[in-house]
């Protein structure tokens, strides 16, 4: 007597993009330069796998979120001046990437304030 089992399992490359979104969920903040991030989101635009792009446009507004926050605090205001430049390209990407699973109504409103600074 013979049994079938079939085992499904996901590609090594799934794996390897799920454990690094999840890598990086758990850190507190990254580098604005980190080639590794920005590799990782692009993979996961390339491969427009829905649960992928929200978790990685989860990142991209809590990564900008961050440096808003740091934003904020600043009382100097020569460095604040220098903060929408980097706060930008988190929000602009996950706007980008997300609109069509998020509704980012109040991150647009956030960017268009961002760019008055500028």
């Amino acid at each position: 007597m013979y049994i079938n089992i079939n085992s499904y399992s996901d590609s090594i490359e799934t794996i390897e993009i799920r454990d690094g979104l999840k890598r990086y969920h758990g850190k507190g903040d990254i580098s604005k330069n980190n080639t590794e991030f920005y590799n990782l989101i692009d993979k996961v635009v390339e491969r427009q796998i829905i649960d992928e792009i929200g978790f990685a446009t989860q990142l991209l507004v809590k990564f900008g979120n961050m440096r808003f926050k740091k934003m904020e605090e600043e009382n100097n205001p020569w460095k604040k001046k220098n903060f929408p430049n980097i706060i930008l390209p988190y929000y602009r990407r996950a706007l980008e990437i997300g609109s069509k699973i998020f509704d980012f109504t109040d991150l647009k409103k956030r960017i268009v304030e961002l760019e008055s600074l500028l």
